[in-house]
């Protein structure tokens, strides 16, 4: 009885609960994005940030840092991507206030998705289901879509080859579901 009584939650419902919030915050994000004003999209930047640093209360300082440097570096390659590879272009011209947080959240995300209950106990089925749909994936990118996506087929190598040979492979599966 007193399981239930407690105000912190247990470690797997933690990380479904950080999971469950960045998933509304970038469906939310996403969609509402085309409709608000520059002001606006500056209040969802706030908003990430808030989320982002109460989510990463209950983390430890090593996954806090890695959190950090995946924002920087994520926010660096946004700032480079789209003006001068010109992969994607913002509504505004500038990278979303909301995206440097999204990135942390995603990667905050794809770690406790990777140490979660469910993820370790599914290991092997969550591999087979990553490494076909993400196969079928890139196969209909360079051969059926409307654009063609080498890039994208390249990249899912490049994972393919994270998940196997990599120092955190369930990292890189809860990524793949957070970012698919």
């Amino acid at each position: 009885m007193s399981r239930f009584l407690t105000l912190s939650p247990t470690p797997d419902v933690r990380d479904y609960w950080i999971a469950a919030v960045t998933f509304v915050g970038i469906a939310v994000c996403f969609s509402v994005d085309t409709m608000v004003t520059h002001r606006q999209q500056v209040v969802l930047g706030i908003g990430g940030w808030i989320c982002l640093l109460g989510l990463l209360k209950g983390e430890d300082t090593l996954t806090r840092t890695q959190v950090g440097i995946a924002v920087l570096f994520a926010t660096i390659g946004e700032h480079f991507a789209s003006p001068y590879m010109e992969g994607y272009t913002y509504r505004f011209g500038d990278v979303s206030d909301f995206v440097p947080p999204g990135h942390g959240m995603v990667y905050l995300t794809a770690v406790a998705l990777g140490r979660s209950g469910f993820f370790k106990q599914f290991r092997s089925h969550i591999l087979v289901f990553v490494l076909i749909v993400g196969s079928l994936w890139s196969i209909w990118g360079v051969t059926l879509a409307q654009r063609e996506d080498e890039i994208g087929a390249l990249l899912f190598f490049v994972f393919v080859m994270f998940v196997f040979f990599g120092r955190s492979p369930m990292v890189y599966l809860g990524a793949f579901f957070i970012t698919t």
